[in-house]
């Protein structure tokens, strides 16, 4: 008897491991699909735009975390706080559709003429300003966002123009992050000192290990 239940409890501990990779997988494919929908409304929301075609972010950088000017920069009005990748690009998929978005004040999410449908589980809930876009996993982490810098390409030091790594720099510091690895990540090995979507955006998550820039965080470029 004292055989078998130890068989039994070997057979489980070899089970459980690979029951719960399973279980992580599954929510990791559901990330990947959730960034799918990000880019398919990020391409929507470009062609609103008027003039020069803008992704989320593009054409007020100075929203975003990683541009030192002034947000507004108009002078005259009073200076706003800077916003993560992630929130800009909440900010301009669940607002109601206007082609561009300036002010966090006035988000407001809505269930239809969005670019994206709200729902609760689209989002960190953890105060009434942090609309940060989340991944599918248990211990939910940031899908972050990183819009190109019109024209501007190549590579300056350790600093790809077209993507700032400060722009979601809080968000992923945390979890492995770092300027270095981030470099790496999203340069095309085809290539040299060149970025995926280099004039487009970047959406990424952490994956199975989660950390970000790792082998297998979901993402919308270099599959």
């Amino acid at each position: 008897m004292l055989t078998v239940i130890g068989m039994i409890v070997l057979l489980a501990s070899m089970a459980v491991p690979s029951f719960m990779r399973a279980v992580q997988l599954s929510k990791i494919a559901a990330t990947r699909a959730r960034i799918s929908a990000l880019a398919s409304a990020c391409e929507m929301y470009r062609l609103d735009t008027a003039g020069q075609r803008y992704y989320p972010g593009q054409q007020y950088p100075e929203m975003l975390l990683g541009t030192t000017d002034r947000f507004p920069s108009d002078t005259a009005l009073p200076e706003k706080p800077k916003m993560t990748g992630s929130e800009v690009l909440a900010l301009s998929l669940f607002n109601a559709k206007k082609g561009t978005a300036t002010d966090r004040a006035g988000f407001r999410a809505v269930t239809s003429g969005a670019y994206l449908n709200y729902a609760d589980d689209w989002f960190l809930k953890k105060d009434s300003t942090n609309l940060i876009i989340t991944d599918l996993t248990n211990d939910n982490k940031a899908i972050v966002y990183y819009p190109s810098r019109v024209g501007q390409t190549g590579k300056d030091g350790t600093v790809f123009n077209a993507f700032s790594y400060q722009d979601n720099a809080t968000l992923t510091d945390p979890y492995g992050g770092d300027i270095t690895a981030f470099n790496k990540f999203i340069e095309n090995p085809k290539f040299t000192n060149t970025p995926y979507n280099e004039k487009t955006f970047l959406l990424m998550a952490p994956g199975i290990d989660r950390t970000y820039f790792s082998p297998d965080s979901p993402r919308n470029f270099g599959l």
